[in-house]
C-alpha cells in the first residue's frame, strides 16, 4: 500500500528528523571550530616576541638614562602586539631589584596614557620581595586587574589625585581635591588636620602649569602622595612636552649657550631662576618655576628633584645634576618629587 507523505503525521515525523540531523551538524561544527582555535591561534593575535623588560635598577632618580629609555620604548609602537584582538603591551618586571616612587608614578601615568589610547598593558611582579611590596605600597595596583580579570584588593600607602582629562584650566573640584590632600598630609604628620597655604599654593602652581602649558595627551596630570613614617613623599607628573621644549630663549641666549657649550641641566636651572621666558611670551607667565624653587629655599618642601626632557636637577645635592641624554625628547614630560615632614608646616 502506498504511503501518504502529505499527511500531518508524516510531516511532523519528517520535520523532527531534519531538526535532529541539523542539531548534529551544528554540534560538529562547534567542536571543529573549538579545536581549530586551540591548535591554531587567531591571525590577529601574535605571540609575545617583543616583551619590554624593565631595567634591574628601576630607580628614576638614580638611573635616569635606563629608565628614560624604558619609558620611551613603552610609549612607542615598537612593542605593541594584539591580544584578544586588542592592542596590548607586555612588560617584564621580574628582574627588578631596585625601585623608587618616581619610577612607579611614571609607570602609572604611562599606563593611564596608553589606556586612553585603547592599549592594554600586561605585566608581572618583581621577584625581589622588597620591590614587590614597594610596588603594592605605592598604589600601582589600584584599578588594576589580575589574570582572571578580578581587581586587586590590596591596601596601599599612597593617595592618588588626577585631574579630569580634556579640561583647559583648574576647576573648583580640583581646588577642593588639592585642599583635601594637604589636610590628609597634616593628619598623617600631626594627627589632626591643619591648613598649609604654602603647600596648597605650590600644588596649585604645579598643577596649573601642567594643565595649561604641558601639551600632555588630553592634558593628563597625576599626583601621588606616599605616606611614610614621619614624612610624605609627593610626585607630580605630566607627560607633555617638558620644560626645556616650552622655554622661549632669545637668539642671543641661544647663541651664548652654544658658544659656551652650556649643558641642558644648567639651562633648566636658569629657567628656575627666570632667566628665560615662556613659550607663550606672556609677561605674566614663567613665574611658576621660580615660585617652586622659592618654596624649597624657604623650607616648605625638602629634597626637591625635577626630571624633564633630558635633564635632572637635585636641589638638595647640585653635584648630582646631569644631562642624561643628547636628545631632548628622551623623556617627554616633567616630574617633580619632593618630601614634606613636620618641620615644613612650622615655617
Amino acid at each position: 500500500m502506498k504511503k501518504l507523505y502529505t499527511t500531518s503525521a508524516y510531516k511532523l515525523y519528517h520535520k523532527r528528523c531534519c531538526e535532529r540531523i541539523m542539531r548534529h551538524i551544528r554540534k560538529r561544527k562547534r567542536q571543529t571550530k573549538r579545536l581549530s582555535r586551540q591548535n591554531k591561534p587567531d591571525k590577529k593575535d601574535c605571540p609575545y616576541k617583543k616583551v619590554l623588560t624593565a631595567p634591574q635598577g628601576f630607580s628614576f632618580l638614580e638611573s635616569m638614562t635606563e629608565c628614560a629609555q624604558f619609558f620611551a620604548r613603552m610609549r612607542s609602537s615598537a612593542y605593541i602586539h594584539f591580544k584578544s584582538n586588542q592592542k596590548s603591551i607586555t612588560i617584564d618586571l621580574a628582574h627588578v631589584n631596585e625601585i623608587d616612587f618616581a619610577s612607579v608614578m611614571t609607570l602609572t601615568a604611562i599606563c593611564e596614557e596608553l589606556k586612553c589610547e585603547g592599549i592594554n598593558v600586561y605585566g608581572n611582579f618583581p621577584e625581589n620581595s622588597f620591590c614587590r611590596q614597594f610596588l603594592i605600597d605605592s598604589g600601582f595596583l589600584n584599578k588594576k586587574y589580575d589574570a582572571y580579570r578580578h581587581p586587586y584588593r590590596l591596601q596601599s600607602k599612597t593617595e592618588f589625585m588626577s585631574l579630569e582629562r580634556g579640561q583647559e584650566k583648574l576647576r573648583i573640584e580640583n581646588f577642593i581635591k588639592i585642599r583635601d590632600l594637604t589636610l590628609h598630609i597634616s593628619r598623617h604628620l600631626f594627627g589632626e588636620e591643619k591648613e598649609n597655604l604654602n603647600l596648597t599654593t605650590l600644588l596649585k602652581e604645579i598643577c596649573g602649569n601642567s594643565i595649561e602649558w604641558s601639551s600632555a595627551y588630553k592634558r593628563q596630570w597625576t599626583m601621588g602622595a606616599k605616606f611614610e613614617k614621619d614624612k610624605v613623599v609627593l610626585v607630580a607628573i605630566d607627560l607633555g612636552q617638558g620644560i626645556l621644549n616650552s622655554l622661549h630663549r632669545k637668539f642671543t641666549s641661544v647663541l651664548e649657550d652654544l658658544m659656551t657649550l652650556t649643558p641642558d641641566f644648567q639651562i633648566l636651572a636658569k629657567a628656575f631662576d627666570r632667566k628665560y621666558g615662556s613659550a607663550s611670551r606672556d609677561e605674566n607667565r614663567n613665574k611658576g618655576l621660580p615660585s617652586i624653587k622659592k618654596a624649597y629655599e624657604d623650607g616648605f618642601i625638602k629634597k626637591l628633584t625635577v626630571i624633564t626632557n633630558n635633564a635632572g636637577l637635585h636641589f638638595d645635592n647640585p653635584d648630582k645634576n646631569l644631562t642624561f641624554a643628547k636628545d631632548r625628547n628622551a623623556f617627554k614630560g616633567t616630574l617633580y618629587l619632593f618630601e614634606i615632614d613636620n618641620t615644613c608646616f612650622k615655617q
